[in-house]
Formats: C-alpha cells, sequence, structure tokens
C-alpha cells in the first residue's frame, strides 16, 4: 500500500463537496480533542488553550 501523503489528501478532499467537507471537519472536532484545541486557538480562546497546555508540560515536568 502506497504512503497516504498531503498530496493525497488535498486530491481527496478536492473531490467532496462544501457539506461534506464541514461534516468531515465536524467530526474530526467531535473525536479529537487536539482538533478542537485547534480551531479554539483560531479564535477567541487562545489563553484558555495556552494555559492547557501549558498546565500538561508543567504537571510532566514536575513528575520527573
Amino acid at each position: 500500500m502506497d504512503k497516504f501523503t498531503l498530496a493525497n489528501l488535498k486530491e481527496t478532499l478536492s473531490q467532496k463537496t462544501k457539506d461534506e467537507l464541514i461534516q468531515e471537519i465536524s467530526t474530526l472536532y467531535e473525536n479529537f480533542s487536539q482538533v478542537k484545541d485547534y480551531y479554539k486557538a483560531q479564535g477567541s480562546d487562545t489563553k484558555k488553550v495556552v494555559k492547557r497546555y501549558k498546565d500538561i508540560i508543567e504537571k510532566d515536568y514536575n513528575r520527573k
């Protein structure tokens, strides 16, 4: 099986309708906290997202 590349992804996505793309992104948003954080960081929740990851890093760093 060939490696799935960014070019493959772009080709696959270019064949979808706007509604299909919205559904695809909505599914990713619902199922992956990193995707949710990415979109929150694009909006007004940047400070909340940064704080969340800062707390995770500090907790992990202090554990060692």
